[in-house]
């Protein structure tokens, strides 16, 4: 029950996380943020640094893709984020969310990648219709959720 729970809450952090967009608190990056950062990923140039009040966000490119690493204040590590196409999904997961979704005027307007500290990555799609707003959340075992509608 323990492992369900934790595992709950890393998607309720990943997904609160992935959705923010306002950072609020202190402008000045917590030390052990940028410490864990170098540690991970080495000395990557053009990182850009955003400190919230609960994590830090370090935003650069690896291997041509932009990618969001995101620590706690204490420096540990939460995961990293990145765009997913829809188009890389197992097509039986395509053709679900084309029939529940995209066929009914949704469309998709974002789309993330997120793999925790325990390198297991969710992927999320911000979909759209004229009079809706909905996240879908595909886990590993791909399983396809509403998070928000």
């Amino acid at each position: 029950m323990k492992q369900v729970t934790k595992t709950i809450s890393m998607l309720s952090v990943a997904f609160l996380l992935v959705i923010t967009t306002a950072f609020a608190g202190s402008s000045t990056v917590k030390p052990e943020s940028k410490t864990e950062f170098f540690n991970r990923f080495g000395n990557i140039n053009n990182v850009s640094w955003m400190q919230a009040d609960l994590y830090s966000k370090a935003s650069f490119v690896s291997n041509g893709e932009k990618v969001n690493a995101f620590f706690k204040n204490d420096g540990s590590f939460i995961g990293t984020s990145k765009e997913y196409s829809v188009d890389k999904l197992e097509a039986y997961v395509r053709e679900t969310m084309n029939k529940r979704y995209l066929q009914h005027g949704y469309t998709v307007t974002s789309s993330i990648a997120f793999t925790n500290d325990e390198d297991v990555t969710t992927y999320y799609f911000y979909l759209e219709s004229a009079k809706d707003k909905i996240v879908l959340q595909v886990t590993e075992d791909e399983n396809l959720n509403v998070l928000k509608g």
